[in-house]
């Protein structure tokens, strides 16, 4: 019974870190945004390097974590 305690604790915290992940990207995304639109006198090129990280940490580190984390490996 323990043992699945366990899991379940270390599901809960993969879980909670893929979406601070989700989070943080769109947080990135939402800034990067405002440089692009004048909000922030940033240079241009931070917009997009912001826009482009967390768009990867939107839609593809997750299901890169999820697969790596997977109990079910599939070859």
């Amino acid at each position: 019974m323990a043992d699945k305690a366990g899991e379940e604790a270390l599901a809960k915290k993969r879980w909670m870190a893929i979406q601070m992940l989700r989070i943080s990207g769109a947080i990135l995304v939402a800034l990067g945004l405002a440089i692009a639109n004048g909000a922030l006198d940033w240079p241009d090129w931070t917009a997009y390097l912001l826009i482009g990280i967390g768009m990867f940490d939107v839609f593809l580190f997750p299901i890169i974590l999820s697969r790596r984390w997977s109990t079910n490996k599939v070859k």
